[in-house]
This record gives C-alpha cells, sequence and structure tokens, in this order.
C-alpha cells in the first residue's frame, strides 16, 4: 500500500470541513494501517483495514455503540460523519473513515494501581450503560466461547494442556448461560485499547468489533491481558463492584472465561496461564468480594 502524503491527508480533511492541518504520522498497526493526524483545532485518527476494505455496516454499528456512550458521559473514541454524511471515504482504491482522538498513552506493562483501579471504575460505568443499550443487531465480534470450543486444541499443545483443555471444555458446558447478563462488549479490551494519560484513565479506542455477547467476555479478556496477579484482580473488583456487582453465576463463569482466553492460542506460551491456573475457582471468588 502506498502510504497517503500530506496533500492526501488535506483532501480527506477537507471533506469533514477540517482546516488546519499541521502534521501526520503513519502507524503500521497489526490489523490495520492508522495515521494520527495533528490539526490547529485538534488531533484525529484515520484509518483503514489492510486488506483496503471497511464494511461499513460493522462502522455504522460502532458508531451507534460509541455515539451512545458518548453521550452517556463515556470517554471513547467515534467514528465521525463527512459534510455529506458519509462514514467512510474510498482513496486510491482504499477504504477510510475518520476517527476521534484520545490523548494519553495506552496503559503500562508495569502495574500501575492509580492507573488500573481508574481503569476499573470507567469499565464499569461503561458497562452499566451498555446494560441499557437497545440497538439492532449484533454487530461482529471474534471472541466467544463457542469459537474457542469449535477450534479445538493447537498442536503444540503439551499434554498436560491437552487435558486441561478437555477438562475446560467439559466446565464450559455445565455453566448455567441464562443467569449471564448480555450486551454490547467491546471484545478487544486490553492494554493497548485503554489510553491512560497523567495516571488516569482518559478514554477507550478501537471499537471495531463491538457486538451483543455476556458482559463478563470482556473483563475476562481484560483481566487476561492486563491484570492476572490476584492481588491486582482483587483491586479491580474492590473499585468495580461500587458500580456493578456479579451474581453468583457471572463469578463462576468469569473464571471459566478467563482460562479461555489464557487458553487462546496466541496466549497459551506466555507466563500468564500458569499463574493463574493455580488460583483455585474458591479462591477466585474471593477475590470478588
Amino acid at each position: 500500500m502506498k502510504k497517503l502524503g500530506k496533500k492526501d491527508i488535506k483532501s480527506i480533511l477537507k471533506e469533514y470541513g477540517i482546516k488546519g492541518y499541521l502534521a501526520h504520522e503513519f502507524i503500521n498497526a497489526t490489523n490495520s494501517y492508522i495515521y494520527h493526524i495533528k490539526n490547529k483545532n485538534g488531533e484525529f485518527i484515520l484509518k483503514s483495514q489492510k486488506d483496503g476494505q471497511n464494511s461499513l455496516h460493522e462502522i455504522e454499528y460502532e458508531k451507534k455503540v460509541t455515539d451512545y456512550l458518548y453521550s452517556k458521559g463515556i470517554s471513547c473514541q467515534r467514528v465521525m460523519e463527512t459534510k455529506d454524511k458519509k462514514l467512510v471515504l474510498k482513496i486510491k482504491g482504499i477504504d477510510y473513515h475518520l476517527l476521534t482522538y484520545i490523548k494519553g498513552k495506552v496503559l503500562h506493562d508495569k502495574y500501575n494501581k492509580k492507573v488500573y483501579m481508574s481503569v476499573a471504575k470507567n469499565i464499569a460505568l461503561m458497562q452499566k450503560e451498555l446494560l441499557k443499550l437497545n440497538i439492532k443487531g449484533n454487530g461482529y465480534g471474534h471472541l466467544n466461547v463457542e469459537k474457542f470450543i469449535k477450534d479445538g486444541i493447537s498442536n503444540y499443545y503439551s499434554d498436560k494442556d491437552i487435558k486441561d483443555y478437555n477438562c475446560l471444555v467439559k466446565t464450559l458446558e455445565s455453566i448455567d448461560y441464562s443467569k449471564l447478563r448480555k450486551c454490547v462488549i467491546h471484545s478487544d479490551l486490553s492494554e493497548i485499547n485503554i489510553m491512560q494519560y497523567e495516571n488516569k484513565f482518559s478514554g477507550f479506542i478501537d471499537f471495531a468489533y463491538p457486538y451483543k455477547y455476556y458482559m463478563i467476555m470482556d473483563l475476562a479478556y481484560y483481566i487476561a491481558n492486563c491484570i492476572i496477579q490476584p492481588a491486582w484482580i482483587k483491586e479491580f473488583f474492590m473499585e468495580y463492584n461500587k458500580i456493578i456487582r456479579l451474581n453468583a453465576e457471572e463469578k463462576k463463569a468469569l473464571y471459566y472465561f478467563i482460562l479461555v482466553n489464557l487458553m487462546r492460542k496466541d496466549h497459551l506460551l506466555r507466563d500468564s496461564y500458569p499463574i493463574f491456573r493455580k488460583l483455585k475457582l474458591k479462591d477466585f471468588i474471593k477475590l470478588l468480594k
């Protein structure tokens, strides 16, 4: 893909009625190409998928979800409209869409209690609002228990891993899913999509895959990626519980959903899996009180 130049960026901004271009930076992300644009009146993110095609349906869904959250006071990155109400622009055969900018940096790898307690509060506030959201369609999600079971095990799993996997699948079938609350979830709630500024949460970014699923899956994904240590989990829920409290079945399912995320093909070899695996269900539930 040929990178966009100053002239291209200014032309795109013109479609949005934005003047005062100063500079831009190209970022080669995992699944997308990103341009961080600095303007006299603010900053923006221009994004395209690496396959060059942005699903209008998915972007429309993302806009509805993030506009709703923003209207409820939740700091999040939103999709912008052009002057003639378009969400996607095709430039040189590639689809682009413009997003608002959230100031700050992604969460640090090193645990910072002040930052992570702030994040816990804002995850709970976001989920509280999403539980109220009634939206048509299901969105597009890539993170669920059904896929984990369907995909099966990877060929690099050890005999012990295979035994753990089979045990986990059997346990997942015993969960009473009717008692797990559903809402639109972010589905990629990790350190790279949560911004912090001056040791405080500043906003959620990259709502590219929101969809309706069990609320606790976002918690499971976040814990598996960011706060796997028992002491950190306890601190997280000290703040989270002030806004939302999980029922007994959700607490049990959360434990197993965390294992699902840690056993996924791209996570199993990390140190986090054996650390969390030592934590028994009853001891995990005590951390949530």
